[in-house]
C-alpha cells in the first residue's frame, strides 16, 4: 500500500470513528422536557382574607372580619405544549384555616361580636405559560365559589344569637412559576387573589327568628408552594 492509500485509509478510519462517537453521544442526550400531560398534585401556603358586609337596609356597614391563616388542598390539571407557548386548565379545592377572628359590633361592643368562616374554597380555571426548559412562568385565572358563614355572639359568653350562611360565587387571577425536578415532579409557587361577589345572608337566631338580611362579601390572596406529579404526555 503506498503512503497516500494508508493516509486515506487512516482518514476514513478516523472519520468513522468520530461519527460512531458522534452517534452515541447523540443517543445519550435527554430529549427537552415537555410540559404536556395530566397532572395531579396538592397546594399549601398561607392567605389573607377579608369579609365585609352592610344591612341590606338602611344600608349601615356590618363589622369586617379578617380570616388569616394556613391554606391547603389539592388539584389536578392538563397542559399542552406548542412551541414554548403552554396551554392548560386546572381544578382545584382548598380548605383555610380561619384564624379567631372576633369583631366587636360597633356601638355595641360590650354586647355582641361577630366572626365569619371561609370554607371549601373551589376553583376552574385556565394557565397560560411560557417555558424556558423546565421553568414555566405562568398565569391563571377562572371561577371560583367558597362557602361564607358568619355568627353574631355575645361578647361576654360567646352565645350565639344569628347565624347565616351563603354560598359566593366570584372569580379568580393569579400567576405562578413551576420548576421541573424530574421529567414527573414538578415544583411550583403560586400567588392567587380571589374576589367573591355581593351575595345576599339571611341571619336567623338559634330559635329561627329572621334578622334584617346583609350583603356580603369577600376576598383572599394566597400564596402557596405546589407539588405535582406529571403523568405521561400521551396525546
Amino acid at each position: 500500500m503506498t503512503a497516500f492509500g494508508r493516509v486515506v485509509l487512516e482518514a476514513a478510519l478516523g472519520a468513522a470513528l468520530a461519527l460512531a462517537a458522534t452517534s452515541a453521544d447523540a443517543r445519550n442526550v435527554a430529549a427537552p422536557f415537555s410540559w404536556t400531560g395530566f397532572y395531579l398534585g396538592g397546594h399549601a401556603g398561607y392567605g389573607w382574607a377579608d369579609v365585609s358586609s352592610e344591612f341590606a337596609f338602611p344600608g349601615n356597614p356590618y363589622p369586617t372580619t379578617k380570616n388569616n391563616g394556613l391554606i391547603g388542598g389539592v388539584h389536578v390539571g392538563y397542559q399542552r405544549q406548542m412551541g414554548q407557548l403552554v396551554l392548560g386548565a386546572e381544578a382545584g379545592v382548598t380548605q383555610l384555616q380561619n384564624s379567631e377572628n372576633g369583631v366587636p359590633y360597633p356601638g355595641l361592643a360590650a354586647v355582641s361580636s361577630v366572626e365569619s368562616r371561609l370554607e371549601d374554597l373551589g376553583y376552574i380555571g385556565a394557565k397560560i405559560g411560557w417555558s424556558s426548559g423546565k421553568w414555566l412562568p405562568y398565569i391563571a385565572g377562572g371561577y371560583a365559589v367558597v362557602d361564607v358563614s358568619k355568627r353574631q355572639f355575645a361578647s361576654g359568653t360567646g352565645a350565639t344569637q344569628l347565624t347565616s350562611s351563603e354560598r359566593q360565587d366570584g372569580w379568580y387571577l393569579g400567576a405562578g412559576v413551576d420548576w421541573a425536578l424530574s421529567p414527573n415532579w414538578i415544583l411550583g409557587v403560586d400567588y392567587r387573589h380571589y374576589d367573591f361577589q355581593k351575595t345576599m345572608h339571611f341571619p336567623v337566631s338559634p330559635t329561627g327568628v329572621p334578622d334584617i338580611p346583609v350583603h356580603t362579601q369577600a376576598t383572599i390572596d394566597a400564596v402557596t408552594l405546589r407539588l405535582d406529579y406529571k403523568f405521561a404526555s400521551g396525546w
